[in-house]
């Protein structure tokens, strides 16, 4: 688990497989849906953000991809 900083400090990122129960987690949203598999088809109900349409967003997910810790 870590942290992006800059981009927003409050952003946690966790890997769902270190979790020891995953299941016990609940999820507010899905982001990074561009890249969503396309036989995937979620139908929770749940909002769906595409990183180019929230600045913020692709900023914490750039960091991520560059390894910011």
């Amino acid at each position: 688990m870590w942290r992006s900083a800059k981009s927003n400090p409050e952003m946690f990122w966790v890997h769902i497989g270190t979790l020891d129960k995953p299941e016990a987690v609940s999820i507010g949203a899905h982001t990074g849906v561009e890249s969503q598999l396309p036989w995937i088809h979620f139908d929770d109900g749940l909002p769906r953000y595409r990183c180019d349409e929230d600045p913020e967003l692709a900023a914490a997910f750039a960091a991520a991809d560059a390894g910011e810790k």
